[in-house]
């Protein structure tokens, strides 16, 4: 039988090994919460370019009054 300080010893490497463990988890969350981040501001700005492109096409279309019509309905 072990005695209570090496039982001790055990629990306390065990803890650290844990710690260690959800250390690493930790990182590598934050690793993945970085680049879903940046996937996210990417795409953002993708996505403001093209709706400035479509506004700058938009603009350049004829008024017609169908033209007119169609604008009202998308808003």
């Amino acid at each position: 039988m072990s005695s209570d300080g090496d039982c001790n010893g055990d629990l306390t490497e065990l803890m650290e090994n844990r710690l260690l463990q959800l250390q690493a988890t930790v990182s590598e969350a934050e690793d993945e919460n970085h680049d879903l981040m940046a996937a996210i501001t990417a795409t953002s700005r993708r996505r403001r370019r093209c709706l400035a492109g479509v506004d700058d096409l938009t603009s350049k279309m004829p008024k017609t009054l169908a033209h007119r019509r169609w604008r009202r309905q998308g808003q």
